[in-house]
């Protein structure tokens, strides 16, 4: 029973992780985007729009690469990359097989 409890946890985690990483992507983009623009045009200065843009893309690198690494609940290796090759649309771990979203052991 808490192998069952594990393995939700852990795939709520990767529900988390993939949310922040769309988060980041998508709506960090159009904050960014909007804070440049009227930050801009408040301080009268080019500097918030690349400052903004900047900050948008660490965001983004740190999210795309928490997401990347995620551990597989059963094997505990990452899900998604191996040491030569990375498949960030693996349906199943791609060390010990187990699907995406099982929650038996």
């Amino acid at each position: 029973m808490t192998d069952q409890t594990d393995y939700t946890s852990r795939w709520e985690d990767y529900r988390k992780r993939r949310l922040w990483f769309f988060g980041a992507w998508l709506g960090g983009l159009l904050i960014a985007y909007v804070l440049g623009i009227s930050l801009t045009a408040l301080l009268h200065s080019e500097l918030p729009f690349p400052v903004m843009g900047g900050v948008w893309m660490l965001s983004f690198i740190v999210t795309s690469l928490r997401l990347s690494y995620f551990r597989c609940p059963r094997c505990n290796e990452w899900f998604f990359s191996t040491f030569f090759s990375h498949n960030p649309f693996a349906s199943r771990c791609v060390h010990c097989g187990l699907p995406k979203w099982q929650i038996n052991p």
